[in-house]
């Protein structure tokens, strides 16, 4: 936060944020100060507060600069705390559902790399992969629900790496869509999903598949998985 005040003052603000993300609780050793993490949570996710998400891009002559925010809230996923966690998610969450509003927010309007697509594609999905293969379950529920908001989002996109090719899977009625029953408390309901999955959606009419290599061997491969891993009996 010294450093961005004298050296990069369009990054304080997100410095204040990325600070307030990693707080310690300064009376208990080795504690995180769960008041704060959270406020700064909740900031992000206002849509219309000085420290949203749209807000920090609008602040920064950089999205890079936003990537210690945006890494904080990933490893926040991880945290035994429940709260924490599920905070974190949301404003993972909004920062997927409002990514197409960066792209109304040009700084360098011949860099390829300023696309929204480009953040996503570079920056929250490889994270989001790597969430998938995590042997917590409860963290691991969160990613694969950030994957579904990713899939929804570009699902009108063309590459490969964003999960729109996913699309084919979700459903505005809760008992059907992939994501909201393999991530589900009953077993069964999981059990439904991967069944359906594999008879509705994996083959075409010309026996081809549907999905990407890269959404099958980062996604739908890591979520079966690890039942048979995981595995007691």
């Amino acid at each position: 936060c010294t450093l961005s005040k004298y050296h990069l003052p369009q990054t304080q603000v997100v410095c204040q944020v990325a600070r307030g993300l990693c707080s310690v609780n300064t009376k208990t050793i080795e504690e995180m100060d769960a008041e704060t993490i959270l406020n700064a949570l909740k900031g992000l996710s206002t849509h219309k507060g000085q420290k949203s998400w749209i807000a920090l891009f609008k602040g920064t002559n950089s999205r890079n600069n936003l990537l210690p925010v945006v890494r904080a809230c990933f490893h926040l996923i991880h945290v035994e705390d429940g709260v924490i966690a599920r905070g974190a998610f949301y404003a993972l969450k909004d920062l997927v559902q409002e990514a197409p509003k960066i792209g109304d927010i040009v700084h360098d309007e011949k860099a390829a790399s300023s696309s929204w697509e480009k953040f996503l594609e570079q920056h929250v999905v490889p994270a989001i992969r790597c969430g998938i293969a995590c042997k917590v379950a409860a963290a691991r529920r969160l990613f694969i629900l950030l994957a579904a908001e990713a899939c929804k989002v570009c699902k009108e996109t063309e590459s490969p790496y964003l999960l729109g090719d996913l699309s084919p899977v979700l459903c505005d009625d809760p008992d059907l869509d992939f994501f909201l029953n393999v991530t589900h408390v009953q077993l069964h309901r999981r059990t439904r999903a991967l069944n359906r999955l594999r008879k509705q959606h994996l083959q075409d009419e010309e026996h081809k598949c549907s999905f990407s290599l890269q959404s099958i061997s980062s996604i739908l491969i890591p979520i079966a998985l690890h039942p048979i891993y995981e595995s007691k009996t």
